[in-house]
């Protein structure tokens, strides 16, 4: 994430941060979801990820000794 787009985030969840009713530090609740490489917070990308590519599923499991 470059700085300028960690600023825009830290703005954006600034103004819809709202604080508990019981008091206590200002909170935010958005939906953090990854989809095709690309981490989203509600609708805001805001990285894009490298491809993780895991181990054959079908292949027997071995252990390290």
């Amino acid at each position: 994430m470059t700085p300028q787009a960690a600023r825009a985030a830290a703005a954006v969840l600034g103004l819809l941060a709202g604080v508990p009713e019981g008091g206590g530090a200002p909170a935010v609740d958005l939906p953090v979801t990854l989809e095709r490489r690309t981490l989203r917070i509600g609708s805001i990308p805001l990285a894009k990820l490298p491809e993780l590519v895991w181990p054959n599923a079908a292949a027997p499991a071995t252990l390290a000794k």
